[in-house]
């Protein structure tokens, strides 16, 4: 409704007009008019209430609803602040494992991975404490998901690097899971930036 004082201003007046017709038709005494007007004023003042209420209640559950869209833009903010860390650290052991591959140096592959597995270790943890319910969106828990997955199974392989001095390598296989799990986090880092793209708009 375009002008919703107007409408009520006319139907008032149309409503008043309507009124005197039907009092002057059936003769109604002064006593008679005292009881329409204190009865027809309770209406009107009901009326009035009830309309101005609907306008706050309406006011309040949009302030509610704007308040819910600031705290989870926060929200996301802050994970996203890990979820991008986790990528980068994702990325720079990948990258670091994929050059001793290369190198062919057994030795070296197997002590970058006890010197960058922790860091992976601290990343996949933080991330598992993040309450994915509470992000207010499909993508972005998807996302926070995912890049737990990558860290996990990045990391599963990796137990058994440490826990021989000198694991079987195969600088072709080492290569081919370094890049696939550090895909996988590149993935799920745009999966959470979907989701956070959801709600700011």
């Amino acid at each position: 409704m375009k002008y919703p004082y107007l409408t009520v201003a006319l139907l008032g007046i149309f409503g008043v007009v309507d009124i005197v017709i039907l009092g002057n038709h059936y003769q109604l005494t002064k006593s008679d008019w005292s009881g329409w007007v204190q009865a027809i004023g309770s209406i009107a003042a009901l009326g009035v209430a009830i309309f101005v209420m609907s306008r706050q209640n309406a006011h309040s559950a949009k302030l509610l609803a704007e308040a819910d869209v600031r705290v989870m833009a926060r929200r996301a903010a802050a994970v996203s602040a890990l979820v991008v860390r986790a990528s980068e650290r994702l990325q720079e052991c990948t990258t670091s494992l994929t050059r001793a591959a290369n190198a062919g140096d057994n030795r070296k592959f197997h002590l970058t991975w006890t010197v960058v597995g922790p860091a992976l270790r601290q990343c996949k943890s933080t991330l598992e404490m993040v309450p994915a319910h509470e992000l207010g969106g499909y993508k972005m828990a998807n996302g926070l998901h995912c890049m737990i997955d990558s860290l996990h199974h990045f990391l599963l392989l990796g137990e058994d690097w440490e826990k021989e001095t000198f694991p079987a390598f195969d600088p072709t296989f080492q290569i081919a899971y370094c890049e696939a799990h550090r895909d996988g986090g590149i993935d799920a880092l745009n999966i959470f930036n979907q989701g956070v793209e959801e709600i700011s708009n």
